[in-house]
């Protein structure tokens, strides 16, 4: 979506808003076959995020169709350990770490094969390298890492997540990780969904592994992922990525503003 004009700017949104072509110029229409950002007269995905990233915070959730609500809350600096105690309070556990508890999560139950294809066959850069990375890197291997989750059991998981979380790097890169929230993540999803979230992210590693909101909450074994908002909205990259795997992952997505409570 780079060096678009105002004009090609001005007619995605009117297409996005009308699902019509109709009143568009010709020129620009070409323009944006071009760009490959029309075709059959519908536009991209990513034509359809770069639309809801210029809206509105709430239009954005509206379009998404993921709920918004606002909390007012007595925050300082760091808005999202605030709501985040607010839901500890209320008997959740959760963890501030965007998606960088289920990325490690992720990485545990497959380690094994990544110290495998290791490219220095060394478990300890396994364990401290992207996920992204080690997935990019081992793309000839993607299915069979994928699948040899199906294989892995509690006791595996535990073991491979301590040698993850006990890493000093690891400990310096996420220090908001929180080991209780990651092994009751693992109790709360089947296998099976793991292997699923992990090929999704594998089609775009990169791309996947941004974008996802700020705390991962549980309470009952039912997960829920919330992004904290104050005064900005949605950057593209949540929008792609909460866009796809809110309809993969069954838990709940949603955006809170916090309000600083002036009493």
């Amino acid at each position: 979506m780079n060096k678009l004009t105002k004009y090609m700017i001005d007619a995605i949104q009117t297409i996005y808003k009308t699902s019509s072509v109709e009143n568009i110029n010709k020129k620009t229409l070409t323009a944006l076959i071009n760009k490959n950002i029309l075709s059959d007269n519908n536009l991209s995905e990513d034509a359809k995020y770069f639309v809801i990233s210029k809206m509105k915070l709430q239009e954005q959730c509206k379009e998404l169709s993921i709920k918004f609500s606002e909390i007012e809350l007595n925050y300082n600096e760091n808005p999202e350990i605030n709501l985040l105690n607010y839901f500890e309070n209320q008997g959740y556990i959760g963890s501030f770490s965007e998606g960088h508890l289920l990325l490690n999560v992720l990485k545990a139950l497959v380690l094994n094969k990544l110290e495998k294809y290791n490219i220095f066959k060394d478990r300890n850069d396994a364990c401290v390298r992207f996920l992204s990375a080690q997935l990019e890197i081992n793309k000839n291997y993607q299915n069979e890492i994928i699948s040899s989750i199906k294989n892995i059991n509690k006791e595996i998981f535990i073991k491979n997540l301590n040698d993850i979380f006990n890493n000093p790097l690891i400990k310096e890169l996420y220090p908001n990780l929180s080991y209780k929230v990651a092994i009751e993540l693992f109790n709360s999803f089947e296998l099976d969904l793991f292997q699923t979230i992990l090929k999704t992210i594998s089609l775009n590693p990169y791309e996947y592994s941004k974008g996802w909101p700020d705390l991962t909450l549980i309470k009952d074994k039912k997960v829920y992922l919330i992004e904290v908002k104050t005064t900005d909205k949605l950057h593209l990259s949540q929008i792609k990525t909460i866009s796809l795997f809110k309809n993969i992952i069954p838990c709940k997505f949603e955006v809170i503003k916090v309000i600083q409570n002036k009493d």
